[in-house]
């Protein structure tokens, strides 16, 4: 502390009133629409889900968090899939995200029993409190071209 100039010395001087009570407004809001984006999240995975329903697309993690799901097309590799996705204006990420900016396979996914193969064709999709149910058609559709484009016969 001595000699501090506030964020780079950690806070010695003024607190940081205007943030404190900016994080307290922001959190109560959250806790507030808890339920509800839970009920929400819930509604529209389980929609994706249904529009997934294909024998060469395989949902990871169905007892995780709602707003995050794991998809791979089988033998299509994640970085494929997510370059095509982002090419149609739909965001997602490859592998977990404990492995970001990795280029080996997810230990995590390794851990639940895939392949060194099985967990490259992972991405993972994230839903925001904004995510709309037009925008899981919109996944889902892309999801179905890509796999239609690709001609997976692998099962």
């Amino acid at each position: 502390m001595p000699g501090t100039v506030h964020e780079k010395g950690f806070r010695a001087g003024t607190v940081n009133v205007p943030g404190i009570f900016s994080f307290a407004a922001a959190a109560e809001e959250a806790i507030n629409q808890m339920n509800v984006n839970q009920k929400k999240f819930t509604n529209l995975r389980a929609h994706l889900v249904n529009r997934l329903a294909h024998p060469n697309i395989i949902i990871e993690g169905g007892q995780g968090l709602p707003h995050i799901i794991g998809i791979r097309l089988k033998g299509i590799e994640g970085q494929h899939v997510m370059l095509e996705l982002n090419r149609m204006g739909i965001a997602v990420s490859t592998g977990s995200a404990c492995t970001i900016g990795q280029q080996q396979p997810s230990k995590t996914l390794k851990a639940m029993g895939r392949t060194n193969d099985e967990a490259r064709e992972l991405v993972r999709l994230s839903l925001g409190r904004d995510t709309t149910l037009q925008e899981i058609e919109k996944t889902a559709d892309g999801f179905l071209e890509i796999l239609t484009r690709c001609s997976v016969t692998k099962i």
